[in-house]
């Protein structure tokens, strides 16, 4: 059965499962099972609206999804904070003469270069303001709206980046298209949502015409412990594409398994990844003297943490006396349902927070 879930948005209710994102906010075939629910969890738990264009679900042929929302959202939210006293933001030129300005606004002169932009955003309690300053040429991109708009955007990015560092409870793994690399323009014409009748009609599709192969091999009910979960993620090594098989083949999530097909789920986990790697799941991909990854580590995907880094930081955290309070003040603070969701650029900040926040032993 495909899972549905409701929540408010904006005062409108949104209805979200596997098969609406296929057929309403994605169009790349090859988006997981994995990626969509993390997709569904992350716009509940941040209350965004997909079909009024708050998020987006951006999938590329043979890369990780990536989870995107738009300025409104960010400078909307920082609006009904308490804290939020403004903003300044505009662009980085360079004069003829070589002069480096800081202009509020957008405005470029003839004769001038755009080398960036820049923002300044002003909360209580701090006494200076929050600044962030970003390149064009890091955050440039060829598509018709950075060539027709690019003063426009690169202020944009600007602003989303210092606005994420001044709110960071409430923007914390939410990133706008431009820091995640995205190279087209998003649409932002809004999506007319199912209606009822076709919701109710989601709950039944997936039951009928399953293929015989495709049946889970594993019976299976809600209810493993969450020290069972991790263990499987942990085994999975936080491998989405493989999380995404191990689904495919018990037809639930990780955390809906019966605890008494737990041994057979980690025996499944484990020919997983034994498959992927080559070898042991007990025996981490790394030089255990110097730390580094071997010869059989495998590249980090762009967008969230590699097999190894969700090793390293699940034993970390695994070694503190606070493990189930350290894990969930961490995927609280970035906004994540699991581990395995971490983007890559925020695992250094998170392993500091381990160490100085966890109790050791």
């Amino acid at each position: 059965m495909s899972e549905i879930i409701r929540y408010m948005s904006g005062g409108t209710e949104v209805v979200l499962s596997k098969d609406i994102i296929k057929r309403y906010l994605t169009s790349d075939e090859t988006v997981t099972d994995e990626e969509i629910f993390m997709f569904m969890k992350l716009a509940e738990a941040q209350g965004l609206n997909p079909f009024t264009r708050q998020i987006y679900l951006v999938k590329y042929k043979g890369r990780p999804a990536s989870f995107v929302v738009g300025k409104e959202v960010f400078t909307s939210r920082a609006a009904q904070h308490p804290a939020y006293r403004g903003f300044e933001a505009g662009v980085i030129v360079q004069t003829a003469k070589g002069e480096l300005i800081n202009r509020e606004g957008a405005l470029t002169l003839k004769g001038e270069v755009l080398v960036g932009g820049w923002a300044k955003v002003f909360r209580e309690p701090y006494k200076v303001p929050v600044t962030s300053a970003v390149s064009i040429e890091e955050y440039g991109r060829d598509t018709p709206i950075w060539r027709s708009m690019r003063s426009v955007m690169i202020r944009k990015v600007a602003m989303v980046s210092a606005l994420r560092e001044a709110f960071p409870d409430s923007f914390a793994g939410l990133y706008d298209a431009s820091e995640m690399g995205i190279t087209q323009d998003l649409p932002e014409e809004p999506i007319e949502p199912p209606t009822k009748g076709e919701v109710h009609e989601e709950q039944y599709i997936g039951q009928i015409d399953r293929a015989p192969e495709e049946q889970p091999p594993i019976e299976v009910q809600p209810g493993l412990s969450r020290e069972q979960a991790d263990e499987i993620w942990r085994v999975l090594k936080g491998n989405t594409e493989l999380a995404s098989e191990f689904c495919r083949r018990t037809g639930k999530k990780i955390e809906e398994i019966n605890p008494k097909a737990y041994k057979k789920a980690l025996k499944l986990a484990q020919e997983l990844a034994l498959s992927a790697y080559g070898q042991e799941d007990q025996e981490a991909p790394q030089n255990a003297a110097s730390g580094e990854p071997d010869a059989l580590d495998e590249t980090p995907q762009e967008g969230f943490i590699s097999p190894i880094q969700y090793d390293i930081i699940f034993e970390a955290i695994k070694s503190k006396g606070n493990r189930k309070e350290l894990q969930d003040s961490v995927l609280q603070l970035f906004n994540i349902r699991h581990l395995a969701a971490l983007n890559a650029t925020d695992f250094d900040t998170a392993m500091n927070y381990v160490d100085d926040t966890g109790i050791p032993f």
